[in-house]
């Protein structure tokens, strides 16, 4: 039987979520994608694309989808065809990405310490400085009151610092045989 409800519940929660906790001013639409299995398919690419084109032609700003499939090739991707048609229409497209198993969702980033202790936590950046290198370990509040931050980078014998004000000072150090560059760099602070 052909209506308007969902199978399961989740186009309606995505929904409720996006028009009362994401965006509660917002005036929102639902296409209905999914119905139930025929030959182990629900969700089928025409109901997709025809879902996209009505979207466009009814002038929405974002469209949100969140559904999932056996995945292939762009070319032959409903989802991904409809979406490109969508955004080349000046349309932004949001898409969730649950339950994937090939993902690795662990958002970790390591320093390592001179003892060769490497502390891991949670974080996005990319390594920007040199791994071999030794580097002084500040805390945020040290940082914080100092109102300096270390610049993406230290160059070999010298030490790029931003201030407040995004004035750059430089620093020249110095190593001898008995002081490292971190303890060169704590007397200079």
């Amino acid at each position: 039987m052909k209506t308007p409800h969902d199978y399961d519940g989740h186009g309606s929660h995505t929904l409720s979520t996006a028009a009362n906790g994401g965006s509660p001013k917002a005036r929102v639409a639902a296409y209905k994608v999914c119905w139930p299995p025929v030959d182990d398919a629900r969700c089928m690419d025409v109901d997709i694309l025809k879902a996209f084109d009505t979207a466009i032609h009814d002038g929405v700003d974002v469209i949100s989808i969140s559904v999932g499939g056996t995945p292939c090739d762009y070319l032959n991707d409903g989802l991904a065809i409809g979406s490109f048609h969508a955004v080349k229409h000046g349309i932004v497209v949001v898409a969730s990405a649950v339950a994937a198993s090939t993902l690795d969702r662990k958002l970790q980033s390591s320093a390592g310490l001179q003892n060769r202790l490497i502390l891991t936590g949670a974080g996005l950046s990319k390594p920007t400085i040199p791994e071999k290198s030794f580097y002084p370990l500040i805390s945020a509040a040290q940082d914080k009151l100092l109102c300096i931050t270390l610049h993406q980078f230290v160059c070999l014998g010298k030490l790029e610092l931003e201030n407040c004000e995004n004035k750059k000072e430089t620093f020249f150090l110095k190593q001898t045989k008995k002081e490292s560059k971190t303890d060169k760099l704590k007397r200079i602070r």
